[in-house]
């Protein structure tokens, strides 16, 4: 019998730790830039005259278009590298902003807030960055993403509060205008990186074979570990965004101020990267449906807290909230990114990208669903308690589905083309 070679001692090269500096910066500025609809919600509603549910559907419209572009662009990654792919997402989005400084109608802002700025973000978020960073790690592959996704919550912890007090200071159309100059101004910068070396990958991983067909390929589509990540990002997402889509409001509606809310907001995303670090370490250690289980658990937790401030307000119930609902939300993104990093290892970024629909469908069906509820009942009870429901079901997914109980990942192209 053949001994299996032993792991290097270390992955943490210099260049490997540059690409996740760069993805955890790409994450950062375009997520914190996107999770912005929190703190322009009230604003743009009062001004245009628009319901909740109409601004839920501009972001029904982001969070659906981050799905259904997602494996296009996992594909376009793998066949042409993150170079274009990059520099023509931030240019999209930068354009979308600019577009939703003048809107004045609903069809201007789903195209820019809904499709160009969620082609742009799903172009520079982990549907790339998980494709580059399985270039350069593979023993600890699920802390590396963990990783480079603390830069969606360090984001939504720096540049959503700064958008609230330039929102405060100006109005919510020169924010939307000052978003989308600094994001034009970056494209140049991106496009001149050393990407050569940046694509290349570490030595002991063997070279990716790009998928030039631009399939899934039916095996993967008939495999239900695929879908059972799928749903997994599915849920999740629900279970996040019935809530985050409404919160900055919610907490002015029991009698905290805009900033204050704003920060408590940002606040989530600061402690979701000791979620994801965390996670992420238990992941590797302790197995991918414990750690998902544990995420869901704490995610219906931190609901009840926030559900709580409608009866108590208190800055110790909303300290509650922050500290539990941060932590989940970074429990579910890295494991699952692993999982697919290891089963289709020369299809990273498409195989990714084709479950992060799920992420944008449960995105758009929670945000569009909480305002929906909103509206008609004039209460948050009822898209708090969808978040609840969601992620009792996303815990029974994990412990249900043969692949996700067991722990064990069989073959992800299982029907053979040949007798």
């Amino acid at each position: 019998m053949l001994k299996r070679p032993e792991p290097p001692t270390s992955e943490m090269t210099r260049s490997a730790i540059a690409v996740l500096v760069f993805c955890a910066a790409m994450n950062f500025f375009s997520r914190g830039v996107s999770e912005t609809f929190a703190v322009f919600l009230l604003p743009v509603t009062k001004d245009l005259g628009w319901s909740r549910s109409t601004f839920g559907t501009i972001y029904f419209a982001y969070m659906a278009t981050i799905g259904f572009s997602a494996p296009l662009i996992g594909m376009l990654f793998d066949r042409f590298g993150p170079r274009p792919v990059y520099t023509i997402g931030v240019f999209l989005f930068g354009s979308g902003f600019l577009l939703a400084s003048i809107m004045e109608h609903l069809w201007q802002a789903i195209l820019g807030l809904g499709i160009m700025t969620g082609i742009g973000i799903s172009a520079t978020g982990m549907t790339v960055a998980s494709g580059l960073v399985s270039r350069w790690f593979a023993h600890r592959i699920t802390l590396a993403n963990a990783l480079a996704y603390t830069g969606i919550p360090l984001g939504m912890v720096v540049i959503v509060p700064l958008t609230q007090v330039l929102i405060e200071a100006t109005d919510w159309r020169t924010a939307y205008g000052v978003l989308g100059w600094v994001s034009l101004a970056m494209v140049a910068v991106i496009w001149f990186l050393p990407w050569q070396t940046m694509s290349d990958g570490a030595d002991h991983i063997p070279p990716r074979q790009a998928n030039r067909s631009f399939s899934l390929g039916a095996g993967v589509l008939r495999h239900p570990a695929f879908w059972g990540l799928f749903a997994t990002l599915f849920l999740a997402s629900v279970t996040v965004w019935s809530v985050m889509l409404q919160a900055v409001a919610f907490l002015i509606s029991a009698g905290f101020t805009p900033v204050v809310a704003a920060f408590g907001y940002g606040a989530v995303g600061a402690m979701s990267v000791v979620g994801l670090v965390c996670f992420g370490w238990a992941s590797d250690r302790f197995g991918q449906r414990n750690s998902v289980t544990v995420g869901y658990i704490l995610s219906a937790v931190g609901v009840a807290l926030l559900w709580q401030l409608q009866e108590t307000p208190s800055l110790l119930l909303l300290m509650g909230f922050v500290v539990v609902f941060g932590a989940a939300m970074g429990s579910r993104g890295p494991a699952v990114s692993a999982l697919v990093a290891r089963l289709y290892p020369n299809n990273v970024a498409a195989i990714y990208g084709a479950t992060t629909i799920g992420l944008g469908l449960g995105g758009a069906v929670g945000g569009w669903l909480s305002s929906a509820f909103f509206d008609w009942t004039g209460d948050y009870g009822a898209g708090f308690a969808l978040s609840i429901a969601t992620s009792l079901v996303g815990i029974t997914l994990f412990w249900v589905i043969k692949p996700l109980s067991a722990g064990r990942w069989p073959d992800p192209n299982p029907v053979s083309d040949t007798p």
